[in-house]
């Protein structure tokens, strides 16, 4: 679909190539599509989706219980409890779920205001957690690190030395 159509977004629960950037959506509870292609935006309302969106500029996960696996996404929010990503590079990441789980390989700005959440990175550029409880392992650099969260878990190898603000309470660092 054109930039601007103002078409009902097309449902690719079972897979398919998002043709022309177009605005799609997987509404179905357990589905698996493979998506190719270049997406505009990725709105997942299904629960229990297991599946891949190679390139898009924005996913949404509504879904709860999903695991989305995908090569490089513009911005990504995480609202469904106990979903995940596996991407290897993402520019924004907002986790808003509890229970949610993120590995990746490059994220410029993660904001985490759920609970409970795992996040494996290889580098993040800016990380600003909310959120209590979460662990987060970045095997090289943060950036900027700033935590309102409590006992919250950070191990890093290379960046910041501390967080330039932390108003919670019981959060671990280690670099």
């Amino acid at each position: 679909a054109p930039a601007g159509d103002e078409r009902k977004p097309r449902d690719l629960s079972s897979g398919g190539t998002c043709e022309d950037a177009e605005t799609i959506v997987i509404s179905t509870d357990d589905a698996a599509p493979v998506i190719e292609g270049d997406c505009r935006l990725v709105t997942i309302t299904g629960d229990r989706v297991q599946g891949n969106i190679e390139r898009a500029e924005s996913v949404t996960i509504g879904g709860t219980d999903s695991m989305i696996l995908g090569s490089e996404w513009g911005t990504a929010v995480i609202m469904g409890a106990g979903s995940g990503i596996n991407v290897d590079e993402i520019r924004e990441l907002s986790i808003e779920a509890d229970g949610a789980s993120v590995t990746n390989r490059r994220t410029e700005r993660l904001f985490v205001a759920g609970s409970r959440a795992t996040v494996n990175t290889e580098g993040v550029d800016e990380l600003v957690v909310g959120g209590d409880g979460s662990t987060f392992v970045v095997s090289g650099r943060i950036g900027a690190l700033e935590v309102a969260g409590d006992d919250n878990a950070f191990n890093w190898s290379a960046g910041v030395d501390a967080p330039s603000t932390d108003t919670g309470s019981g959060n671990t660092y280690t670099r």
